[in-house]
């Protein structure tokens, strides 16, 4: 029971308490050892162990990628629309993937294609195995 009051402490509030002192535990223990240590700092600012609040603080930001533009080319399915810098405009992929298994499975012939969609087609398409 706590000192404090006659009720029982619930679960979630001994696990609270439990997690309490054993941080105050590790921050004590991490105090007396780094206190101490007579570790030569390798840079100014920069200890042997974990790094503390202030000296991430105190850290130079990384430095950002940068990225090439994206260019728009004209989407792979012979649509004619331009792309955002992919091959296909969304969804257009698998369009161009019906019209191949279509003639594959000679549900229909490559003149029967659409004029601007069958150079994308002829140029997808894996040729047969003699």
């Amino acid at each position: 029971m706590d000192t404090n009051s006659d009720k029982p402490l619930n679960a979630k509030a001994r696990k609270a308490i439990e997690k309490a002192r054993k941080a105050e535990t590790a921050r004590i223990l991490a105090e007396a050892t780094h206190a101490d240590s007579t570790v030569e700092e390798t840079e100014p600012g920069f200890t042997d162990g974990p790094p503390t609040g202030t000296e991430i603080l105190s850290r130079p930001p990384k430095a950002k990628k940068t990225r090439k533009p994206k260019t728009p080319k004209a989407c792979s399915c012979g649509c004619g629309g331009e792309t955002r810098g992919g091959r296909f405009i969304p969804g257009h992929d698998s369009k161009l993937k019906s019209w191949m298994l279509a003639i594959e499975r000679k549900a229909c012939t490559l003149e029967q294609i659409p004029e601007g969609v069958r150079g994308a087609v002829k140029a997808h398409m894996v040729p047969a195995s003699v």
